[in-house]
């Protein structure tokens, strides 16, 4: 299955199960809605394993986790299968590129390149793979967003001797350009509640956390680029299958409700 294929699966079966998912509130509480949340809880590690597929040669992308978590409602004595979705932000391994514009973030997992979105809404990326724009902008090559800096977004005369620090100063030749804007955030726990995937490989702040800005937590490697954390996944199949075995199993005590009631009617 190539790449093209999986796209188009991937939005088909995501619109499918969303139009039937929005129903799973009105379904009887006899087992038939817990099976309901447990096929969509399903869809969503299906999901997961193909992003990795997909994404696993993806420079930055940083792979999602899916657990299932069974919840109880005391009051009303229900339960209900739900996927709880985290990420593993664990930086991907370093590649050599020898391209100067290219740069690796090497440092603790909670490290990124700040980038400006549209209408100045600020991102997070560990794609290091940069260009100068005809405006002399410096902008990622994925989505062309402007590269920010400490002193706003960064501009280049030219990109024919650029050289960079550890610390992320951008030297134009021999004239200091400004330094990246490296945001380390503090807490795996905010990052999980708060950052919010756009792409897997970009990220924005859904609510304002805490950073950390302690000097010598991260070094800046020219030259090389964040390969993905994920991997080419090959267990899709099966949870594809346990999908289908529920959808499967929700169907038929659906269809048994309905015999059971057209009898007591009759």
């Amino acid at each position: 299955m190539n790449k093209i294929t999986l796209l188009l699966f991937l939005f088909l079966f995501s619109s499918t199960s969303y139009s039937q998912s929005v129903y799973f509130q009105s379904i009887p509480d006899d087992g038939t809605r817990e099976v309901a949340y447990a096929a969509d809880t399903f869809r969503e590690h299906l999901l997961k394993s193909m992003d990795y597929k997909i994404n696993f040669l993806t420079p930055g992308f940083i792979r999602k986790s899916v657990t299932n978590v069974r919840l109880y409602n005391t009051k009303e004595g229900k339960h209900i299968v739900v996927p709880y979705i985290s990420y593993k932000w664990i930086e991907g391994s370093p590649v050599e590129t020898g391209r100067s514009m290219d740069f690796c973030i090497n440092g603790n997992n909670k490290s990124f390149f700040t980038i400006q979105l549209p209408n100045n809404v600020v991102g997070y990326t560990r794609d290091g793979r940069f260009r100068r724009d005809f405006e002399g902008r410096l902008v990622t090559i994925s989505g062309n967003f402007p590269v920010l800096g400490v002193n706003g977004i960064i501009e280049l005369e030219n990109d024919l001797d650029i050289s960079v620090s550890r610390l992320g100063g951008i030297y134009d030749g021999s004239e200091y350009a400004d330094q990246l804007k490296i945001t380390v955030f503090k807490h795996f726990e905010d990052m999980n509640k708060h950052l919010h995937s756009l792409s897997g490989a970009i990220f924005l702040l859904t609510k304002e956390i805490e950073v950390d800005n302690a000097p010598n937590l991260y070094s800046i490697m020219q030259g090389f680029i964040t390969q993905s954390n994920s991997y080419e996944s090959h267990d899709s199949k099966y949870y594809q299958a346990y999908h289908s075995i529920s959808q499967q199993t929700l169907y038929s005590m659906i269809d048994n409700q309905k015999k059971l009631f057209n009898m007591v009617g009759n």
